[in-house]
């Protein structure tokens, strides 16, 4: 999997020793920098930027190179996997996750236990590991419940399920 914009700032964090300050998502002027870098006892500021979605403004980068030593990290010198994707990737990176879309694409609902056997989970030993993966599904709104309690695939799950399947018949 690539690398997270939270992932890129806790490890470049991390390159700083005890003589540094450093803070995440620092307001300087009119802008907001993912890390900002101070040394006290040398006056050097370093930042860096994590560009995911979309390059940062250009301006903000050269009032950065006006402050000190500046890195940006964009997507073609990182995989990095946008903060809003990353949701959706985590709730597919899971064989147990794709099945419990499969059984409600193609059951369109069910109740918990029904799933939690289908699947051949054993409900007094694999229940906290099953609802895990279902809080999961939930929290991406790739699944949902209805009226009854049942659960129902949401359209983004079905979305993807469908991208996974056509993936899946390329290969």
């Amino acid at each position: 999997m690539g690398l997270t914009h939270n992932s890129i700032i806790r490890r470049e964090q991390k390159k700083y020793n005890s003589d540094w300050l450093t803070f995440k998502e620092l307001q300087y002027g009119n802008y907001r920098f993912d890390l900002f870098a101070f040394n006290p006892k040398t006056k050097e500021i370093e930042i860096t930027e994590v560009d995911v979605a979309a390059q940062s403004d250009e301006k903000k980068i050269e009032f950065a190179k006006t402050l000190g030593k500046t890195r940006v990290f964009r997507n073609m010198g990182e995989k990095i996997i946008p903060k809003e994707f990353q949701i959706f990737v985590k709730a597919a990176s899971n064989v147990t996750r794709m099945a419990i879309l499969e059984l409600l694409y193609d059951k369109n609902k069910k109740k918990y236990s029904d799933i939690l056997l289908e699947l051949k989970f054993k409900p007094s030993k694999d229940a906290g590991r099953f609802a895990y993966h279902l809080k999961v599904l939930l929290n991406a709104k790739l699944i949902g419940t209805d009226k009854e309690g049942s659960y129902i695939i949401l359209p983004k799950g079905a979305k993807i399920l469908r991208f996974c399947r056509e993936l899946a018949k390329t290969h």
